[in-house]
């Protein structure tokens, strides 16, 4: 099964990390969008002079560092 994994806390968030290697465990294909640092509390900012910049990540195996 294809899994979707977001959140504000960010791209190394503890809780991400071990959700994304239980689902890994159990076979599933898991893919992350989570902003790089913490956005706790931005949520109700409106982006329009910004740009915002995404890259793609790939971490090898587990995701614990």
């Amino acid at each position: 099964m294809k899994i979707l994994l977001s959140n504000d806390d960010g791209i190394y968030a503890k809780g991400l990390r071990i959700l994304h290697d239980l689902l890994v465990e159990m076979e599933h294909e898991v893919f992350i969008v989570a902003p790089e640092f913490q956005q706790s509390g931005t949520s109700t900012a409106i982006t329009l002079n910004t740009t915002l910049i995404t890259k793609k990540m790939y971490f090898e195996g587990s995701f614990h560092g």
